[in-house]
């Protein structure tokens, strides 16, 4: 299925393409009479977004991707039209903070070297989403950081630094740059996709979140999900007016790791 969605990408461009997929996956199966997401958790995701938990919004939305699917698309990241579908439920919380993020980060640039656990493949793009974010926050200064130090650059308004996630001092050390001392708006895991790996970056970043900001962790394995509820819940606690969620994303040929964890920061004490 994913040769499939490439072969049409590349014949009917990213949109056209995709929809095509989706409609030859609708066919034999009824699973796209599903909602687009269900989440567990203290943040109410699908009753704020009811769009996108609605009978049928699985096939909907995969018909009608948002602008910010077609960036991440136009820029070769997956989030968008390929193996995830994130950027459907991404622009439904963020669209209307677009002129007021001025802040974001990102765990994971992407790296090709296949030696490296965290690796997205020889064909991966570096730096994909960094420059989509850059397009969609057109305010926003991008940071990022990965293991592997030959994927680092510098773009107008892209910096990027190097952290093992693994590591805590590796991610403290990362967080002793001046340049990142000021809190983000949004700070994205997409790293090692390792529950451990993504634990030890949660539980040593989440003091450089802004009040009110949004912490997300991509590509979460589905046997991992009942994992995250039992680790979010105590750690959520003495966090006034933190929110988390647990987000299962229905996707035509992944049914592995479509997943997220969102954690809205609470507001200024």
């Amino acid at each position: 299925m994913k040769r499939l969605h490439r072969l049409a990408a590349a014949a009917l461009g990213p949109r056209a393409g995709f929809a095509a997929v989706a409609l030859a996956a609708a066919v034999p199966s009824r699973s796209w009479h599903k909602p687009l997401i269900a989440a567990r958790g203290t943040w109410d995701i699908a009753g704020l977004h009811p769009r996108l938990s609605a009978r049928g919004s699985a096939l909907r939305s995969s018909l009608s991707p948002t602008p910010l699917c077609l960036l991440m698309a136009r820029h070769g990241s997956d989030k968008g039209l390929r193996r995830h579908n994130y950027t459907v439920l991404y622009d439904a919380i963020l669209a209307r903070e677009r002129p007021r993020v001025g802040r974001l980060f990102e765990l994971g640039i992407g790296t090709a070297d296949v030696t490296l656990r965290s690796h997205m493949g020889r064909a991966g793009r570096p730096g994909a989403s960094l420059r989509a974010w850059r397009d969609y926050f057109p305010s926003a200064h991008i940071f990022a950081a990965d293991i592997d130090r030959n994927v680092l650059f510098a773009e107008d308004r892209i910096a990027c630094f190097h952290c093992d996630q693994t590591d805590p001092e590796s991610v403290r050390a990362l967080w002793a740059n001046p340049a990142l001392a000021l809190p983000f708006d949004v700070i994205i895991d997409d790293g090692l996709h390792e529950l451990g790996a993504n634990r030890c970056f949660l539980e040593h970043s989440f003091a450089q979140l802004a009040p009110g900001g949004l912490f997300i962790v991509e590509d979460v394995l589905a046997s991992q999900l009942p994992a995250w509820e039992s680790f979010l819940g105590p750690w959520a606690r003495g966090r006034p007016g933190l929110a988390w969620a647990v987000v299962e994303m229905h996707h035509p040929f992944n049914a592995a790791d479509n997943n997220l964890v969102l954690i809205r920061n609470g507001p200024a004490a």
